[in-house]
């Protein structure tokens, strides 16, 4: 987790796995609750709906796509790419 040279530093792998425990944390703490929007209309009456949002099913997969692609574009000086989805209704 540490490189030598910079003891106590982690190394940029150490980061990316952290980074990505972070993010499969949070999809199963998301997709575990259901997201209520109710609108309420110029007539005064209102309409419930209920979401639940999960992560797509190669969410792993995906975002080391994402995160790769997000670097080179960076790297590239044009951080201009189009994420894919990680998530769904």
């Amino acid at each position: 987790m540490h490189d030598a040279e910079n003891q106590g530093t982690p190394t940029g792998e150490a980061w990316d796995n952290l980074i990505l425990e972070v993010e499969l944390s949070a999809a199963i703490e998301l997709s575990s609750r259901t997201l209520e929007i109710t609108a309420t209309f110029e007539d005064g009456s209102e309409l419930t709906r209920s979401y639940r949002i999960f992560s797509v099913p190669d969410f792993e997969e995906i975002w080391l796509r994402n995160e790769e692609a997000c670097i080179a574009s960076f790297e590239e000086g044009a951080p201009a790419y189009e994420p894919e989805q990680l998530y769904a209704l």
